[in-house]
């Protein structure tokens, strides 16, 4: 299959995209075809209609992205926000049926409070919108409980579940950012001790970047540390781009192209580079520098 008409099959399935059939663009009939804000953004000739390996694509395409609009509308109805803790200001602006926003209403278990109520109120809230009182959510998890039906049951476990997993995920991310900063700390110490390098080029070798000031990031701009595992494993440096304007590139020791770097150097060490090779594997785990 062409690659043109697998994209557009991949972008069927997204429901952001309105779809229409028997359509023209530029003076040609399509099959079907993609619109956003009323403008076709891609569709498919009449003569693909017949070919059953592109029908079938379609037709799968259709089915998955009739999935999504109903799994989105199943989670934003008010029972399944309810029943979840999602209370937010688009749950009583546009999802929550209007006699029973009006019972809580008129009983104040919900109100607005605005930028310059948040300043004022000795409730903490980080944002602006509707507010609703633990009475509130209790009328509403009652009327939530007595018409969600099993699909919405189903969803709200669905949610729960995925809260779960991302709690989780966070979790063990937690800890690699501890583990990373506790070797980071360790670096500092070991860098503290090096002797200054001999003038010389940007040595060879491997290159792990320090999170906190990043080389990849700041090289560009005469900034950034990283550290370098000599080729030939005789030696590890610690260099700090030393290329801003107003930094002293007189203490520069380490050319680099540009204004170069200052460099610090320590005998190779087997344990020093475990640390750094650690370092690379938790920025892969927590997709940093990607």
């Amino acid at each position: 299959m062409d690659e043109k008409i697998k994209m557009f099959i991949e972008k069927l399935k997204n429901p952001l995209y309105e779809v229409v059939f028997n359509t023209y663009y530029q003076g040609e009939k399509l099959w079907i075809a993609l619109k956003i804000n009323g403008e076709i953004v891609g569709g498919l000739k009449e003569k693909w209609k017949d070919d059953p390996e592109v029908k079938g694509a379609v037709e799968d395409a259709l089915r998955i992205r009739d999935e999504k609009i109903k799994e989105k509308k199943l989670r934003n109805s008010w029972q399944v926000q309810v029943l979840s803790e999602h209370y937010t200001s688009p749950l009583y602006d546009r999802s929550l049926p209007r006699d029973l926003y009006f019972k809580l209403k008129k009983a104040n278990h919900i109100y607005y409070v605005t930028e310059n109520d948040l300043e004022e109120m000795d409730e903490f809230f980080d944002e602006p919108g509707w507010k609703i009182t633990e009475e509130g959510k209790k009328i509403l998890r009652e009327e939530a409980e007595k018409t969600a039906t099993p699909e919405m049951l189903e969803m709200v476990k669905k949610i729960r579940a995925e809260r779960e997993e991302n709690a989780r995920k966070e979790k063990e991310k937690e800890k690699l950012r501890e583990e990373m900063r506790r070797i980071l700390k360790e670096l500092d110490e070991i860098e503290a001790t090096a002797t200054l390098a001999p003038r010389q080029n940007f040595p060879s070798g491997e290159m792990v970047d320090d999170p906190r000031h990043s080389w990849q990031e700041y090289d560009a701009f005469g900034g950034g540390h990283v550290y370098v595992i000599d080729e030939k494993k005789q030696y590890i440096y610690f260099i700090l781009n030393n290329g801003r304007d107003g930094d002293d590139w007189s203490r520069n020791n380490i050319m680099t192209g540009g204004a170069g770097a200052i460099g610090w150097v320590v005998p190779y060490n087997e344990e020093i580079e475990k640390k750094l090779r650690r370092l690379k594997e938790i920025y892969s785990e927590l997709h940093l520098f990607e």
